[in-house]
C-alpha cells in the first residue's frame, strides 16, 4: 500500500480524518432524517390547505429534495472511486476507514517509541525534550508511565554524555574525572557501556599525552598538566630561524632565542593535551615560515614579541583567551598574578630579558616551568616553590599574559 505523505502514520492527520469520518457518518443519518420530516411537514400543510396546485409543487418539490438528499448522502463515496482511481491505491480507502482512536493511539505510541530510540542513541538534549514532549499524547497511563521511567535513564544519558563530550575537548583530569562519576551513576547498563567506551577511548589520548612529554624523565608536575619543554632539546634547539639574534652574534636558533616561543608551546600544548604543539611549530605558525624547509626571517632578532603572544590570530589558531595581567585598586602586580593563578589559568610571565611559564600549584605556592634551566645562573629553578622566590631569584616580573582554553 502506498502510504502517501505517511498519512498512516501520523497521528494529528488520522485524527483529523476520524472527524471527517464521524462527520461524515453524521451526515448520513442526518440528511435523511431531515429530508423525511420535512417533506412530511410539508404534505401536511399541502393537504391541509385542500389546494391541489399546493399539492403538486409539495410533490413536485419533494423530488428534488430527494435527489439532493441522495446526492449528498453518496457524495463521500464518489470522492472515495475519484480518490481511489486517480492514486492508483485501491488500499487507501483502508486506510481512511482504518482512522479509529485505537489506530490514532497506536500511532502516537509509535511516534513516542522512535522519538525515544533516537534520544537514546544520540543522547542530546534535543531529541530528548522532543521525545518527553511525545509522552504527553500518550493515552494509556501505564504505557506512558513506562516510558516515561524509561526517559529517566535516557535523561541521566543525556547528562553524561554531555560531560563526556566536556572532557574529550578540555582533556582536563578534573572534567574526566566528573564524566566518570556521572557515567558509573547510570543504571541503564546499555548506555553506561556506550559511554564508558567513549570515556576508554578518551582516557587512551590523555595517558599517551602523559607519557609523550614525561618519557625523558624531565616530567614537571602541575596542576594544568603542562609540558615542560626545553627551548635547547636537541630535538629542535640547533634550529635556525631568523638571521640575527644568536648567541655568537649570527642567526637565532631555538636554543639562543626561543624562551617565549616555547613557553607559548607548553601552554598550548597542555591546554589542548597535543603534543604535536612543539616550540619549532610554534615559529613556523607565528612567524610564517618553514624551518623545515630551510626558511628564516630577518627581523634581526629571535625573541618572540608581546604582540605575537597575544595576538588574537594565533589565539584563534590554538583556541586560547589570553589577557594582560594587570593589579586591581589597591593590589600590587603579584597579587594579581595569584588571583590569575588561582582561577585556574597558565600563564607566560616576562623577567629581564627572559620569558617563562607559570602555573599555580593549588595551595598558594606556583609551579615555574622555566625553557631555559641554566638561564641566568646553574640552579635548576624549574618546580614547585613561592612567588617569592620567583620574583627574588629573577629580579621581580616585567609583565604576565594569562592564558585559558576558550
Amino acid at each position: 500500500m502506498i502510504n502517501v505523505l505517511g498519512i498512516c502514520d501520523n497521528a494529528e492527520i488520522l485524527s483529523v480524518i476520524r472527524l471527517v469520518n464521524i462527520l461524515i457518518s453524521a451526515i448520513k443519518v442526518i440528511v435523511p432524517i431531515i429530508l423525511i420530516v420535512t417533506l412530511s411537514l410539508d404534505f401536511l400543510k399541502a393537504t391541509a390547505s385542500h389546494d391541489e396546485d399546493a399539492v403538486k409543487k409539495t410533490a413536485s418539490g419533494a423530488i428534488r429534495k430527494a435527489i439532493a438528499a441522495v446526492a449528498i448522502f453518496f457524495i463521500p463515496t464518489f470522492v472515495g472511486i475519484i480518490i481511489n482511481i486517480s492514486s492508483g491505491d485501491f488500499e487507501y480507502k483502508t486506510c481512511l476507514a482504518n482512522a479509529t482512536v485505537e489506530n490514532i493511539a497506536a500511532a502516537y505510541e509509535a511516534r513516542a517509541h522512535k522519538l525515544m530510540n533516537d534520544a537514546r542513541e544520540q543522547l542530546t538534549n534535543d531529541t530528548y525534550l522532543l521525545a518527553e514532549q511525545s509522552l504527553k499524547y500518550i493515552q494509556d497511563e501505564s504505557v506512558r508511565q513506562s516510558y516515561a521511567d524509561e526517559l529517566k535513564g535516557i535523561k541521566q544519558g543525556v547528562d553524561a554524555k554531555r560531560l563526556v563530550d566536556i572532557v574529550r575537548r578540555t582533556k582536563k583530569d578534573s572534567d574526566y574525572q566528573a564524566a566518570v562519576d556521572a557515567v558509573n551513576a547510570l543504571e541503564d547498563k546499555e548506555l553506561r557501556n556506550q559511554l564508558e567506551d567513549e570515556l576508554e577511548e578518551i582516557s587512551l589520548t590523555m595517558t599517551k599525552y602523559m607519557a609523550d612529554y614525561c618519557s625523558n624523565g624531565d616530567c614537571i608536575d602541575n596542576p594544568l598538566g603542562l609540558p615542560h619543554y626545553e627551548q635547547c632539546d636537541s630535538r629542535w634547539g640547533n634550529l635556525k630561524y631568523d638571521i640575527g639574534g644568536g648567541s655568537d652574534g649570527g642567526m637565532a636558533t631555538l636554543c639562543s632565542s626561543s624562551c617565549g616561543y616555547t613557553s607559548f608551546s607548553m601552554i598550548a600544548a597542555g591546554l589542548n593535551r597535543n603534543m604535536s604543539i612543539t616550540p619549532p611549530t610554534v615559529v613556523e605558525k607565528m612567524r610564517g615560515i618553514s624551518i623545515s624547509a630551510g626558511q628564516f626571517t630577518r627581523r634581526g632578532y629571535g625573541a618572540a614579541s608581546t604582540s605575537e603572544l597575544t595576538n588574537s590570530a594565533f589565539m584563534d589558531y590554538y583556541n586560547l583567551k589570553a589577557n594582560w595581567v594587570s593589579a586591581q585598586s589597591g593590589e600590587s602586580l603579584k597579587q594579581a598574578i595569584m588571583r590569575e593563578l588561582n582561577s585556574g589559568k597558565a600563564m607566560i610571565i616576562l623577567v629581564p630579558g627572559h620569558y617563562m611559564v607559570l602555573t599555580g600549584a593549588g595551595d598558594g605556592d606556583v609551579v615555574l616551568l622555566d625553557p631555559f634551566s641554566n638561564w641566568k645562573d646553574s640552579r635548576r629553578k624549574s618546580g614547585k616553590q613561592s612567588l617569592d622566590n620567583v620574583w627574588n631569584v629573577y629580579n621581580g616580573v616585567i609583565s604576565a599574559i594569562a592564558y585559558e582554553r576558550k
